[in-house]
């Protein structure tokens, strides 16, 4: 029985916490307008400066992007734009390790 209790939470708590937010890193920057991006014919929007904000990060040219070809991707970009024009503070979350690959989110808090 309490094996069963055991498992029920585990799993519970399995479903509470997403594994997208367990397998990055944020990159904290104070000022949104300094970042620097290119866009490409592929959809993707590729980050230039992030390695600025945060040592660890890589540096130019085309280690993060993000996928403006889906929606996701189109509300992440779209919300990095607004806070640009804004010069407000952002947070991103670049892959786990600094690892070169796509930004899962954007945000403030």
């Amino acid at each position: 029985m309490h094996r069963a209790i055991g498992l029920s939470l585990a799993l519970m708590l399995g479903s509470i916490i997403s594994r997208p937010a367990l397998s990055q890193v944020w990159i904290s920057v104070p000022d949104a307008s300094q970042i620097q991006y290119q866009t490409w014919g592929d959809g993707k929007v590729y980050f230039r400066n992030l390695n600025q904000f945060d040592v660890n990060a890589q540096g130019c040219c085309y280690f993060y992007w993000i996928d403006t070809t889906n929606q996701e991707g189109k509300n992440i970009y779209a919300l990095i734009l607004s806070y640009i024009a804004l010069g407000r503070a952002l947070k991103i979350a670049v892959p786990t390790g600094y690892a070169s690959g796509q930004l899962s989110a954007a945000g403030s808090w």
